[in-house]
C-alpha cells in the first residue's frame, strides 16, 4: 500500500517568516529512554523542543504549534521510493529553473509562523 504525506506550504519569503532549526552537534544533556502509549500526548516549549531533538537525531520529530510532540516513523519502501521520485523531480524543476529560493529535503526542521516546527517532505522558498 502507497502511503505518502503530501503537505503543501505557501510560498515565504526566505528568512522572513520561517526559522530553520538548528541543534547543536553535541548536547550536554544526560538521555533518558521512556515510551509513552499514542493515547498520551507530550507537550514540549521550542527550546525543550531543540534539546530533544538534539540528544535524539536519530528520531523524526515535529512540534505542534499548541506545543505538541510528534515522533514520525520510518516510511516503507514503497513510500520511500516514490519520495525519492519525487524529490529528484523537484530538484530538477529547481535547476532547470535557474535555481530559485532554496530547496531542502525531509530531515529539515522549520519554525512556521504559528510555532509549530515541522519537517516537510520536500521543501522549495523564493
Amino acid at each position: 500500500m502507497l502511503v505518502n504525506r503530501v503537505v503543501i506550504f505557501p510560498v515565504i519569503p526566505i528568512l522572513q517568516e520561517v526559522k530553520m532549526v538548528q541543534t547543536p552537534p553535541s548536547p550536554e544533556n544526560q538521555t533518558s529512554k521512556i515510551e509513552l502509549p499514542s493515547s498520551i500526548g507530550l507537550y514540549v516549549t521550542q527550546e525543550q523542543f531543540v534539546a530533544l531533538a538534539a540528544v535524539n537525531r536519530d528520531l523524526k520529530l515535529e512540534r505542534t504549534a499548541q506545543g505538541e510532540l510528534i515522533v514520525n516513523p520510518p516510511t516503507g519502501w514503497e513510500t520511500g521510493a516514490y519520495n525519492w521520485s519525487m524529490s529528484g523531480e523537484l530538484y530538477l524543476w529547481w535547476r532547470n529553473s535557474g535555481e530559485p529560493g532554496l530547496a531542502f529535503d525531509s530531515s529539515t526542521g522549520f519554525i512556521l509562523p504559528n510555532g509549530a516546527t515541522r519537517s516537510p517532505d520536500r521543501r522549495l522558498c523564493t
